[in-house]
């Protein structure tokens, strides 16, 4: 490999803007399995990239990834992101803004499961996830001491409760 030591690495795909199709997913992963072990910071971004994709990634390629940013991954369910959070609970930092949309009520179970399976995380991400409910947040502010910073716009099913379980 010719950058060994790379411990950052921002691989979006902006779609939305390009007339390009999204580079195949698979060969991504395969390549990141076998080059990413010194990697940190994923930042994995396409609206082609789907549950089965997260299925193939196992901590053992990637010992130290500490940040995991899917933002805008709109087809993701509950089932690849849960894998992702068992697979690798040292996370302090994800980023899941708009990835688990309006028609995915699977998000609540999401934040369920962040708070259950990152005791690290420090910064989180669910803006525009439209199904995050106050008992979500409650169970991310209970499970992750540690945190710091969480963004929750555009979430039209929060209440004040959901605020009063992060003050607490």
């Amino acid at each position: 490999a010719d950058c060994p030591n790379l411990e950052s690495l921002d691989l979006h795909w902006d779609a939305y803007s390009s007339e390009e199709p999204d580079p195949q997913i698979a060969e991504v992963i395969d390549i990141l399995q076998q080059y990413g072990r010194k990697l940190r910071r994923l930042s994995i971004s396409s609206r082609s990239l789907q549950d089965q994709d997260l299925l193939r990634l196992r901590s053992q390629h990637f010992p130290d990834l500490q940040q995991l940013d899917l933002s805008r991954c709109g087809d993701l369910s509950y089932i690849g992101i849960e894998h992702m959070i068992r697979e690798f609970p040292r996370i302090d930092h994800l980023n899941l803004e708009t990835v688990v949309s309006s028609q995915n009520a699977g998000v609540n179970a999401v934040a369920h499961a962040t708070g259950a399976g990152l005791p690290d995380l420090r910064w989180q991400s669910l803006s525009k996830c439209h199904h995050v409910q106050d008992d979500g947040v409650a169970a991310i502010a209970r499970g992750c001491p540690q945190l710091r910073l969480i963004y929750l716009g555009e979430n039209r099913e929060l209440t004040d409760a959901a605020l009063r379980a992060l003050g607490d």
